[in-house]
């Protein structure tokens, strides 16, 4: 992609993250930098970053995007969905301080100040989202659309984050064990992540908050519905509204 077509890129698709949604990008970004690119392009119209996310480009390749400083949310909060909308149930972590890209592992782990359950609220703006191929979903920020932040787990330092009974809603039987990242993988993700942030905005900041990846979902996310979800003791909420 020239740099004016990696501009317009960015241009429709920021259009499209509070408008109609987008058939297809044309031309398509054929490599990860091109994807990254229009990502960090449209930023310049979508407003400051305030997080990050995990993602897997193709379901196999590690990969991330920034999420919106407006897109994070409080626990209850209530947000305006998409017929389409999904979601998921994930953990997230908020830094306390910067991490860099040349930040150690032990740098990376005392920078993390809390952890948390929380909900990624899944919203393409395309149209149809299996017909994209892997970079255009990746140019779309993997669909980020918001971000609510949960109730602090107290003992994260000392559990297993790996395996978790998570669950959403208040399912009949005890809730399965959600397998994730443990502890050390979240820390070799955000190193990972500190090096592409820097490129893509303003780099790993303290206060950003940054989900780890789906624990639960994604799942139909309906208009008009009060959800919560997470562990015993600690618990994330939100209402759907229709746009």
């Amino acid at each position: 992609m020239q740099r004016d077509q990696i501009a317009s890129a960015a241009e429709a698709l920021a259009a499209a993250n509070d408008g109609e949604t987008l058939e297809a990008l044309t031309p398509l970004p054929v490599t990860p930098a091109e994807a990254y690119a229009v990502q960090a392009e449209s930023l310049r119209h979508l407003g400051p970053v305030g997080g990050w996310k995990h993602a897997l480009l193709g379901g196999q390749d590690l990969s991330c995007a920034p999420v919106l400083g407006r897109a994070i949310h409080r626990s209850g909060a209530t947000l305006a969905v998409a017929p389409h909308a999904r979601l998921e149930l994930e953990i997230a972590v908020r830094l306390r301080a910067d991490i860099s890209p040349e930040a150690k592992s032990h740098e990376i782990l005392e920078a993390i100040g809390s952890v948390h359950v929380a909900f990624e609220v899944l919203q393409s703006r395309f149209t149809t989202l299996e017909k994209q191929p892997p970079l255009a979903q990746m140019a779309d920020r993997f669909s980020n659309r918001a971000i609510v932040m949960g109730d602090e787990m107290p003992d994260w330092q000392t559990r297993d984050l790996s395996r978790l009974p998570l669950a959403i809603g208040a399912p009949a039987e005890p809730p399965e064990m959600a397998a994730g990242m443990s502890l050390s993988e979240i820390v070799s993700f955000l190193g990972f992540l500190a090096e592409r942030a820097t490129v893509i905005g303003p780099g790993l900041r303290a206060e950003h908050c940054i989900v780890t990846g789906a624990r639960i979902g994604p799942q139909p996310l309906p208009v008009g519905v009060q959800l919560h979800g997470g562990l015993e003791g600690c618990q994330v909420s939100l209402t759907t509204c229709a746009l």
